[in-house]
């Protein structure tokens, strides 16, 4: 589901305050037993405006997210979502996108959960890990750390296992969005990528475990394919590629760009939980771009 961040206004906090009272007020009353006015003191005490930002689906007010730098962290001080925006996967793509920006800042990120709540398996299945805490609440964190890959230039000795990859990653992708597997146009496709350059072979613990093309343009990096053995996949190397990507980029002042299979759903979503807008297609694949 598509979203949107903008600042928040002035004249906003009582509603930022009411969204705070609708979705955590009730746990806060019990687990620190404070009433509705003791937390409206201590919502005003603890949250500054400008850390503020709305999150909107399709124009509407969904919820709030309020970010601060803590302990050279990016510290995600409140994430609320309305009950009606809830369990949809937004709450999922705004920390993939807050990830990606703290990535950017060589920042980790930390957000702390209250005790019983059942974000905290949210929390751990998007890589977040319990640091600290006692029977009010946890404080979580997600490493920025070493993805613990390398980038190897690709030889033309690669070639053969360059076009192995690719047939492992695509065969099934292709068999169920066009019920078959064209070999020519796929050698074409791997001897065109040799040809523009710009291939590292990804190694893990001294394996080759998958590729990743980067073109370099005056204004933008382009992700031409990135690709990870089954094997491989669902385990966060693609993405802290691409986090690196963007860090290296956002460096530099540059965009990063990029496209996917109009049936890739998976890497399409992937994509768009680490922050990158979709931007436009072609007859056959959406064009994305970040920021």
């Amino acid at each position: 589901m598509e979203y949107a961040f903008r600042a928040a206004r002035h004249d906003e906090s009582d509603r930022l305050f009411d969204a705070y009272m609708l979705t955590i007020g009730p746990q806060v009353e019990r687990v620190w037993k404070l009433g509705k006015e003791a937390q409206r003191a201590r919502f005003r005490r603890r949250y500054s405006l400008g850390g503020f930002r709305v999150i909107e689906v399709g124009g509407e007010f969904a919820g709030v997210v309020h970010v601060e730098d803590r302990d050279g962290s990016a510290y995600v001080s409140l994430l609320l979502l309305l009950p009606g925006f809830q369990r949809r996967g937004i709450g999922s793509r705004v920390l993939e996108a807050l990830k990606t920006e703290a990535a950017s800042r060589s920042k980790d990120l930390t957000l702390a959960v209250i005790a019983g709540s059942a974000a905290l398996r949210l929390y751990e299945r998007l890589g977040f890990r319990a640091v600290v805490g006692d029977e009010t609440s946890t404080e979580m964190q997600w490493s920025n750390g070493d993805p613990g890959y390398r980038l190897i230039p690709a030889l033309r000795a690669d070639e053969a296992w360059l076009e192995q990859l690719r047939r492992a990653v695509y065969l099934d992708l292709h068999l169920a969005t066009w019920g078959r597997w064209d070999e020519t146009r796929h050698a074409r496709h791997c001897s065109e990528c040799l040809q523009r350059g710009g291939i590292f072979c990804v190694e893990v613990d001294g394996e080759r475990v998958g590729m990743i093309q980067l073109i370099e343009h005056a204004d933008a990096i382009e992700v031409a394919e990135i690709q990870m053995a089954p094997p491989y996949q669902g385990r966060g190397i693609g993405s802290a590629l691409l986090r690196d990507t963007l860090r290296r980029a956002h460096a530099g002042g540059r965009r990063v760009v990029l496209s996917t299979g109009l049936q890739n759903h998976r890497a399409f979503a992937l994509y768009r939980r680490l922050g990158f807008r979709h931007v436009g297609k072609t007859d056959t694949h959406d064009l994305l771009e970040y920021p």
